[in-house]
């Protein structure tokens, strides 16, 4: 037998939802437990402007702070500041997983393309990069930022 299903919630699904409703979920987005702490230092940008078809790179060191080795799942989140529709607070775009020894810092690197600042646009039928301001948001949950930077795009 075949249903048909309406599917109506748009762009806000899962963390989406929750954010553009402002509700503090017990358990949010990406959340893990581990038996070690994590510090994360500051989220570097290797440009403070990209052009259309272009791309860059955000950097960011975490430390094993604890006392036991572990693993802690990075997320990089985009978040368009200057959208002239209705988007998102933020969206994944990355996420790397780091084992660390107590006291070891990794970096973790991701790349992050103009095609990751799209979204699509109903009226034109097409896939729209729109400049602006956007910030990157690095953290171990979606409820858990810990650092970000500001671009723009071109």
């Amino acid at each position: 037998s075949i249903y048909d299903v309406d599917y109506d919630e748009g762009i806000f699904v899962g963390y989406r939802w929750y954010e553009h409703k402002d509700i503090k979920p017990m358990f949010p987005f990406g959340y893990g437990l581990s038996y070690t702490t994590f510090e994360y230092g500051d989220a570097r940008i290797s440009k403070a402007s990209v052009k259309a078809g272009k791309e860059l790179t955000v950097q960011v060191p975490v430390t094993n702070t604890g006392k036991v080795a572990g693993a802690e799942v990075v997320q990089l989140y985009i978040s368009d500041t200057e959208a002239s529709v209705e988007r998102p607070v933020k969206e994944l775009k990355g996420f790397d997983k780091v084992y660390l020894e107590p006291g070891e810092t990794a970096t973790v690197t991701f790349r992050i393309s103009t095609d990751d600042l799209a979204f699509f646009d109903a009226e034109a039928h097409e896939w729209v990069s729109e400049p602006g301001e956007f910030k990157v948001l690095v953290g171990a949950s979606s409820a858990d930022i810990r650092t970000e930077a500001t671009f723009r795009l071109l």
